[in-house]
């Protein structure tokens, strides 16, 4: 369809159509995520000897390249994400089990944690804990939180914990049960400052000198638990920074677990993963 334009016509500018935004990011997704793909596989492709055997000094070249393409392409991932959330999205609820979530996603970082030679620390709550959320949305917030604590934490000693808690509370609806998950990593202390600033857009925290990152992740995280009702926020600790996700609709069953004393009832808390 011809567009006609203000100048032919004489009128002004307020009369262009109205910007697309949804054609603009299909767009961007395409023309920016197709080049970068290209050039993250022939690395990778490089690297695995597939085109022959690399010296040192060629193999560092192209390990830098693939780290800088892997950055631009979760900046570019993560633009678009944001734009698509200030659009709105609806989220899809469904009933799932918070362990299996946690997981998924711990499992997905795994190599990560591995290459980093970082120490990993799961405490579960002693019973099982089901909420109504949307998944996929809570996979990326979980997943932007452990991507966030393994970039911090220390390079020499690290440690990162993950526990997760239920909690009853009376709010506006009444009384009801929710899910509060906790990340904590060993690295740089968040300031005080950077505690109610790291959550805007292009924010980096503070004290994170030469961590790289779009400050996007935390923003898209905090607007995924703003719309399930929940919060998130940061906590500075004595030896590192703690982030908190708090979600309501959490449902415990422990209709399999037989009456314990207090102190076998903090032995099973501690289900300890250590990698």
């Amino acid at each position: 369809r011809k567009i006609d334009s203000p100048i032919d016509k004489g009128g002004p500018m307020s009369q262009q159509p109205a910007f697309d935004q949804e054609e603009y990011l299909a767009i961007c997704s395409h023309d920016l995520r197709s080049p970068m793909s290209m050039i993250i596989l022939g690395c990778n492709m490089l690297l695995g000897d597939l085109a022959g055997p690399l010296d040192d000094e060629k193999e560092s070249i192209i390990q830098r390249i693939l780290n800088q393409a892997n950055y631009a392409n979760d900046l570019i991932n993560d633009v678009l994400e944001m734009a698509k959330l200030e659009g709105g999205i609806e989220l899809r609820y469904t009933l799932f089990d918070v362990e299996e979530l946690l997981e998924k996603c711990l499992e997905r970082h795994d190599h990560l944690i591995r290459r980093k030679n970082l120490k990993l620390h799961v405490v579960n709550y002693p019973y099982p804990i089901k909420i109504m959320a949307d998944f996929r949305r809570m996979e990326q917030v979980l997943d932007n939180l452990i991507s966030n604590a393994i970039r911090h934490a220390k390079d020499d000693g690290g440690v990162i914990r993950v526990s997760t808690s239920w909690l009853e509370e009376t709010d506006y609806v009444g009384r009801r049960g929710y899910l509060q998950v906790s990340i904590w990593n060993n690295g740089t202390v968040i300031d005080d400052q950077s505690v109610e600033t790291v959550f805007e857009k292009y924010a980096t925290g503070g004290n994170c000198k030469g961590k790289h990152g779009a400050g996007l992740g935390l923003a898209i995280s905090k607007w995924i638990c703003d719309a399930h009702q929940g919060r998130i926020w940061a906590q500075p600790t004595a030896d590192g920074t703690s982030f908190h996700v708090k979600l309501p609709n959490a449902l415990v069953d422990d209709s399999d677990y037989t009456a314990i004393d207090e102190e076998e009832s903090c032995m099973h808390g501690l289900n300890l993963l250590s990698l």
